[in-house]
This record gives structure tokens, C-alpha cells and sequence, in this order.
């Protein structure tokens, strides 16, 4: 699902949706933040809450490859790199990682 997004975003299929966005403060973040938490949070239980050191391996292996996407936006045009959806990328990958270890329990 994610990855269908962030296709349809790079070849600007999404960009009525963006456009409404656009209009509501902050949404672009909170759209981030939750859809990044729901995907940790589905691949943290894919993964049976394998953890890879102190931090759950599906948190962290969706906060590298969104930021690696971020930062690729860099690159494509239509696109812009934003510090504000890397940082609710990984506010999302972070409450996925809690709320995974709370479940757990």
C-alpha cells in the first residue's frame, strides 16, 4: 500500500489528494506519521516482534527504507525532500515500535 503511494506521488497521479491536503495544516505530517506507524506496526507483527538490538526489527528496517526514500525525493522531479516527513516518518516507526511492545503484554 505504501509503496503504491509513493509510486502514484512520483509520477503525480496523487496530486489532487496532495492538493487537498495541502489546504489542512500539518495534514501532509499526520498522513505520514500514521500510515508509517500502521506499516511498522503490521511488519513488527509479520515479523513476530523480532527485535534487532534494544529496537523491534520491522520499526526499524520501515524507518531506513522511508528514510532512504525521503532522501531520494531529492532526486525526482516533482518531488521535495521535507525534515518535517523525515521526522514523522520516524515519530510513526517509533510509536509503532511501543505500541507493538505494549501488545505484546
Amino acid at each position: 500500500m505504501v509503496a503504491t503511494i509513493i509510486v502514484m506521488a512520483d509520477i503525480g497521479r496523487l496530486d489532487w489528494v496532495l492538493d487537498l491536503l495541502r489546504r489542512i495544516p500539518m495534514s501532509d505530517k499526520v498522513c505520514h506519521f500514521f500510515l508509517v506507524g500502521t506499516l511498522g506496526y503490521l511488519f513488527n507483527q509479520a515479523l513476530n516482534l523480532r527485535k534487532f538490538g534494544p529496537l523491534l526489527l520491522g520499526s526499524l528496517v520501515i524507518a531506513i527504507v522511508l528514510t532512504a526514500e525521503e532522501i531520494s525525493q531529492r532526486w525526482v522531479p516533482g518531488r521535495t525532500f521535507d525534515y518535517g516527513d523525515m521526522a514523522a516518518n520516524i515519530a510513526g516507526c517509533v510509536a509503532a515500535d511501543l505500541l507493538s511492545r505494549r501488545r505484546k503484554g
